[in-house]
């Protein structure tokens, strides 16, 4: 069978959300926006020599766990995959793809899957979101469409805080009546009661060209705005605040943390204190610490708590500057915050031994990063990944070192999209 309408059942979701069928004639096919056990009329788009894309033509028979979406461009916005899935539908789908992807390929037989962690709020839990910026034909503010770059304009989005949802509309129609060609994108801030907006102009652009974004300041009441010009001739300008404060709830502490706008923030402060709390409970006993990716301290100054000792080495220089201020903020004078790149420092700048590694690296993962750690003799090595894919080849050259997984557990920071947040804990 070639390029075609065709009539297709779904049997399971594969990793980023798509749903996973065979044709007549064997070969898969991986189909945005159905379920398991649904029979659906499709068409390709794409032929590939092992699997096909296609697209939903019709729904012959729905699932049981499909939902009507809230948001009425669901179906074209590229920002959330599953809200067409019922939420504990969403849940189970995700545990069991974390297991496939991670516990499979290392013949693991699953006893150590720990519950999965829901999120209290399963819409308006975003405190963080990039929108982007176009000028042709006319201005727009909103996401990338599924599979483009192509914005679609959005009125409001219900995965933000309401705080959020409430101020952007005042803030496109603040910026639609402003002239100049000079946004790229705006980021919303919220982690708590207060709202910071980071505004990404062009290399073009000049000082002058952003002082009419300053009454943004009195008519949002907002904290702080912040423009980024990238380049080597860029610069960074704030008004008001460019940093932000944010609590975390662990162990029935609670640590007060001061993050850049600009720099990283987890989106969901709820599932954020679960995974600091599960992060502290498996590190219960530690002596020596070494955190990696440590950003501005998220789990490095909860773990001063626990532990005699801290190393956290974080690449971004404002980001370690904040981590030593957070721990002395929190009174923990047993953490040193190191600026370097993960490697260099693992080379170069560490000594002794750790019985406790944290890994808190971005989607791409470690790659080759175990080879320097097993130098340092670790007892146990904890391993916060947005990416079950990378997650899993991280952890095969672990287990070849003597690294045995203790427990996984998944926590769902992104309701209605197919990302995955876990925790892997390995033991020598």
């Amino acid at each position: 069978m070639g390029i075609g309408t065709f009539t297709l059942k779904i049997d399971t979701l594969a990793y980023k959300g798509k749903g996973v069928g065979r044709r007549d004639d064997g070969k898969v096919v991986f189909v945005p926006m159905v379920l398991p056990g649904e029979y659906v009329r499709v068409h390709t788009i794409k032929e590939h020599a092992s699997y096909c894309e296609a697209e939903l033509d019709e729904i012959i028979t729905d699932s049981p766990a499909r939902v009507r979406p809230v948001c009425p461009i669901f179906s074209i916005c590229g920002g959330c995959d599953w809200q067409h899935i019922a939420y504990p539908a969403q849940i189970a789908w995700k545990q069991e793809i974390l297991f496939r992807e991670v516990c499979k390929p290392c013949k693991e037989h699953g006893m150590f899957l720990l519950r999965s962690v829901s999120s209290g709020e399963v819409y308006g839990y975003r405190c963080h979101a990039r929108i982007q910026c176009s000028y042709d034909p006319e201005f727009t503010l909103g996401f990338f469409l599924k599979r483009s770059h192509t914005l679609v304009n959005f009125e409001t989005c219900p995965m933000l805080k309401r705080r959020l949802q409430d101020i952007f509309p005042r803030i496109r129609a603040y910026l639609k009546r402003y002239p100049g060609r000079v946004i790229q994108a705006l980021e919303l801030y919220a982690p708590e009661d207060e709202v910071f907006l980071l505004i990404h102009v062009r290399r073009s652009a000049t000082k002058e060209d952003v002082l009419p974004f300053l009454p943004l300041m009195q008519i949002l009441d907002i904290a702080g705005i912040v423009i980024i010009k990238p380049g080597p001739m860029g610069w960074r300008h704030a008004w008001g605040r460019d940093r932000f404060t944010y609590h975390v709830h662990a162990q029935g502490k609670l640590f007060c943390l001061f993050g850049d706008v600009g720099g990283f923030i987890q989106s969901n402060i709820g599932i954020n204190d679960a995974m600091v709390e599960h992060v502290l409970a498996c590190a219960q006993g530690s002596q020596r610490v070494l955190e990696l990716y440590s950003g501005c301290g998220n789990f490095s100054i909860p773990l001063g708590h626990i532990a005699e000792e801290v190393i956290a080495v974080e690449r971004d220089p404002r980001l370690a500057t904040l981590g030593r201020e957070n721990a002395k903020a929190n009174d923990l004078f047993n953490i040193k915050f190191i600026h370097s790149d993960v490697c260099t420092a693992l080379e170069s700048y560490l000594t002794g031994g750790f019985d406790t590694v944290v890994l808190d690296p971005p989607r791409e993962g470690v790659k080759d990063l175990a080879q320097l750690l097993f130098r340092f003799k670790p007892t146990r090595i904890l391993y916060v990944s947005c990416n079950p894919t990378t997650l899993a080849r991280d952890l095969s050259p672990l287990r070849s070192h003597g690294f045995s997984l203790a427990s996984l557990r998944f926590f769902d920071m992104f309701p209605q999209t197919y990302h995955i947040e876990a925790i892997a804990c390995l033991e020598r």
